[in-house]
């Protein structure tokens, strides 16, 4: 059997001074390695992450979902005769996730965490699971608008439109003569969401989701790079000892 030696090595203290210290070389020589796919690991992880982050829009991103010049309204049914009506300034779109613009919270939540006792790594979204399962598998969920208490001609700085509110005839005297004049009462409008709105809420149904599978897209697109952070494992886990150990290199 091959006996297990010391490797001597010099370095310098805080105070200048040469000194020199030993340590079991298979022990650090395994510390070394294992330091090191610790840290490619994490690399590989962050590469992950920034390819899964590119498969979301958020508002802060270029790609983000632009405002419309012109809002749409879109009526999704009556409450006691008056017409109930989303108003869209933004349509979803079809190639990347775009649920959280604009605020990007999601987006910007994705995160890359190392397990030390497993010695692997989780990357996802931290917050709102449901949302997160329901765009990386699918699902259905329910779809409210949130309104305001009375009907409103305008939203928002934007006038409802007329053809779209419901009105009502009477006659007054204009320059002496009487005539017949139309008023609009106006309608109820509000956003969609996906959260029960706790009043002025009407349910608009259900919504089907096509899981798009972004986790799995971002790690495809990173598939060709994480090899490469193993590559120079042994290095990088000899400069992590090292300066755990307070050595200058």
């Amino acid at each position: 059997m091959a006996k297990v030696g010391f490797v001597g090595l010099t370095w310098m203290d805080k105070s200048g001074r040469k000194q020199k210290t030993k340590f079991r070389w298979a022990d650090e020589a395994a510390r070394v390695v294992g330091a090191g796919a610790a840290v490619a690991l994490q690399k590989a992880a962050l590469e992950v992450r920034r390819n899964t982050q590119r498969m979301m829009v958020g508002g802060s991103t270029p790609a983000g979902r632009k405002l419309l010049a012109n809002p749409r309204w879109w009526k999704v049914g009556e409450r006691d005769g008056i017409p109930v009506l989303a108003f869209v300034r933004k349509v979803p779109r079809e190639d990347k996730v775009s649920s959280w613009s604009p605020k990007a919270f999601l987006r910007n939540d994705v995160q890359a965490d190392f397990d030390t006792n497993t010695g692997t790594v989780v990357i996802g979204p931290s917050k709102a699971p449901w949302l997160n399962q329901l765009h990386e598998f699918g699902g259905t969920v329910s779809v409210y608008v949130q309104h305001g208490k009375y009907p409103v001609k305008k939203f928002a700085g934007h006038d409802v439109p007329k053809k779209l509110q419901p009105s009502s005839f009477y006659y007054a005297t204009v320059d002496g003569k009487r005539k017949r004049q139309k008023t609009y009462k106006g309608a109820y409008v509000g956003i969609f969401t996906n959260s029960r709105p706790a009043y002025m809420g009407f349910n608009v149904g259900h919504r089907t989701v096509n899981g798009r599978g972004y986790m799995e897209i971002g790690l495809q697109a990173s598939m060709h790079k994480i090899p490469a952070e193993f590559r120079n494992k042994l290095g990088q886990g000899k400069i992590k000892v090292f300066r755990e150990k307070g050595f200058r290199l």
